[in-house]
C-alpha cells in the first residue's frame, strides 16, 4: 500500500494553447478516474483565465518562426509522489533492442549511465536478462536500486499492481510534460 506518510506534493506550471485545453482535460480526467481505481491520490488541476499572448512559432513549410497571437490559458498540476515502503519509482528503463533503451525519468531526476548500459539487470534477484522494461526506484536515503518489472513488488514489499500505478506515474508525466 503506498506510504500515508508522505504529504510532499509536485507542482508543475504552464501556458496551453486555448484549441489543447479540450485534450489536455480529457487525459488528466482519465488519469485521475485511473488514480482513484489503483487507490492513489488523483491530481489537481486548476486552470486560470486565459489570456491573449504574442508568441513566435514554426510553421512547417516555413525557415524562420512567425508572429502569431493566440489565446493561453496558464494551468497548475499537483501530484503527491507514490512510494512504497519508502520507495519511490523515478525513472523507467524501455528496452529497444541490444544496446538502445528509452529512458523516462521524473522531473528532476538525473539519469545515470547505468540505467542504459544494465538496463536488463535487477538488483533485486541478481539475473541479467533480455528484458522489455526496467524500473529504477529510490528511498528516502537516496539509494537507488535498478529492478525488472516482475520483482518490483516483492522489492517494495507490496502485491498490489506496481506496474499499473507505474505506468499511470509516467502517463502522468507525459500529461505534464505538455504544460
Amino acid at each position: 500500500m503506498p506510504d500515508s506518510t508522505v504529504t510532499e506534493a509536485s507542482t508543475v506550471s504552464g501556458l496551453i494553447a486555448a484549441g489543447r485545453r479540450p485534450a489536455i482535460e480529457a487525459k488528466f480526467h482519465d488519469l485521475t478516474k485511473r488514480a482513484t481505481k489503483l487507490g492513489l491520490t488523483p491530481p489537481t488541476m486548476v486552470w486560470g483565465d486565459g489570456v491573449w499572448l504574442d508568441r513566435k512559432r514554426q510553421p512547417v513549410t516555413e525557415a524562420t518562426p512567425v508572429d502569431a497571437r493566440g489565446l493561453w490559458f496558464p494551468v497548475t498540476v499537483t501530484a503527491v509522489p507514490v512510494r512504497f515502503n519508502g520507495w519511490a519509482v523515478i525513472a523507467a528503463v524501455d528496452v529497444l533492442g541490444e544496446g538502445a533503451a528509452v529512458v523516462r525519468a521524473m522531473e528532476g531526476v538525473t539519469e545515470q549511465p547505468r540505467w542504459r548500459s544494465e538496463a536488463g539487470c535487477c538488483d533485486h534477484c541478481g539475473i541479467k536478462r533480455r528484458r522489455n522494461k526496467s524500473v529504477i526506484v529510490q528511498n528516502t536515503e537516496g539509494v537507488q536500486r535498478m529492478l525488472g518489472t516482475d520483482c518490483l513488488g516483492d522489492f517494495c514489499g507490496s502485491n498490489r499492481d506496481l506496474s499499473s500505478i507505474v505506468a499511470w506515474q509516467f502517463d502522468l508525466r507525459v500529461v505534464l510534460d505538455d504544460t
